[in-house]
């Protein structure tokens, strides 16, 4: 479908909503798509009371006692993770939040797992939603979770290992440079180094490439991203010039298949990903959001201010969104695929949070998460 004749009728929708978040109003668009706010939930203490608990201030996490967590509070599985600010915790799909933590340490979170460490951290407990102990890394350095892979970034900052949930190392990746660049999928994790070198593991723990983009005279990896089945990587190397690249990997053999060179180059690290089925893959420039067009093999880019915070990256019938953010300024916009911008809204927030699964969408603004339902495609 094609929704461009539409975009006022999902405009005006999304800034009904963001103005009534608060309230929770249903807003019915008549036969058009629109945004069905379903609940709001907030993530403060209340006297209605679910679980909160501030995760104290200490050089070293309290490693002799499990996070006392109600048992009773995730007989269900499902439980997605929030972090707003400095406020981490789980909640539902029907709007019961099960739990709220004031935090002072780092967070990585997933609906799988959660750990908390401090900035030199000797080791590290990673927890179950529930807070019951999952396992423990035991050397020192920086736990990343993504879905249910448990990652280590060691001292140095050179180098990165893979664990299973019993805490055994799985594979270890060790390079001369920085790591500047890092994501996973179950397909396997794609690393970028500050040398320009560009790394993908498969979930074997086997390499499947290493190898130097070049096409810049400053080679510097700033962000990376592999698809969700491996078949696709796409990345944002170099300075003077800076390009993205879209890689196809078949069998043992990968190629650059698509480039685009950027007109101002970024010096920092950069938002990349692919939806889930890896037909777009989303990156930031200086000039907005570049998306390419995997199947077209075409580079888009779209105005906006700002570093992008979260992508929905499993779609509703085409329908994707992106939420970014410039200090208190915030934007939520809506793309259909393949590369079409059909709406946006802008408010204000100090944080923001974006999750999109299907027509399911959870957005935060600073202390409440709300879900809405994408409405009215036919």
């Amino acid at each position: 479908m094609n929704l461009k004749e539409k975009k006022k009728p999902l405009l005006i929708c999304a800034f009904i909503f963001l103005l009534l978040y608060i309230f929770a109003a249903a807003i019915p668009m008549g036969d058009d798509m629109y945004f069905m706010p379903v609940w709001i939930a907030n993530t403060e203490p209340s006297e209605s009371g679910f679980f909160t608990e501030s995760i104290e201030r200490a050089e070293e996490p309290d490693y002799s006692k499990d996070i006392p967590v109600p048992s009773n509070l995730f007989e269900s599985t499902d439980a997605k993770p929030f972090i707003l600010g400095n406020r981490f915790g789980y909640f539902t799909s029907a709007g019961k939040v099960l739990s709220s933590f004031k935090i002072y340490h780092r967070i990585s979170a997933s609906e799988n797992a959660w750990t908390m460490y401090p900035e030199n951290a000797q080791k590290a407990r990673v927890y179950k939603p529930s807070g019951e102990i999952l396992t423990e890394i035991t050397e020192p350095g920086f736990v990343h979770i993504d879905d249910d892979r448990i990652f280590l970034f060691g001292p140095g900052g050179n180098v990165v290992c893979q664990y299973d949930n019993s805490g055994k190392k799985l594979w270890q990746y060790l390079h001369t440079a920085p790591i500047t660049a890092f994501q996973s999928s179950p397909a396997g994790a794609i690393i970028g180094f500050s040398d320009g070198r560009l790394v993908y593991i498969k979930s074997t723990g086997d390499v499947f490439f290493e190898f130097y983009p070049g096409g810049s005279n400053y080679q510097l990896i700033l962000g990376a991203a592999i698809s969700e089945n491996g078949k696709l990587a796409a990345a944002v190397c170099g300075i003077d010039a800076q390009r993205v690249i879209l890689i196809r990997l078949e069998e043992d053999q990968y190629k650059i298949i698509h480039h685009s060179y950027l007109d101002a180059p970024l010096r920092r690290q950069v938002f990349v990903d692919f939806d889930k089925e890896g037909k777009i893959a989303v990156f930031e420039t200086d000039k907005g959001i570049g998306m390419i067009d995997c199947k077209n093999l075409k580079t888009a880019i779209i105005p906006a201010k700002g570093e992008i915070v979260s992508v929905g990256i499993t779609p509703y019938r085409n329908i994707m969104l992106l939420l970014n953010q410039e200090e208190k300024d915030c934007s939520l916009s809506a793309f259909e695929q393949p590369i079409q911008k059909i709406g946006s809204v802008q408010f204000k927030a100090n944080n923001v949070y974006l999750s999109q699964s299907g027509k399911e969408i959870y957005l935060g603004v600073d202390s409440k998460i709300a879900k809405i339902d994408i409405r009215g495609l036919k």
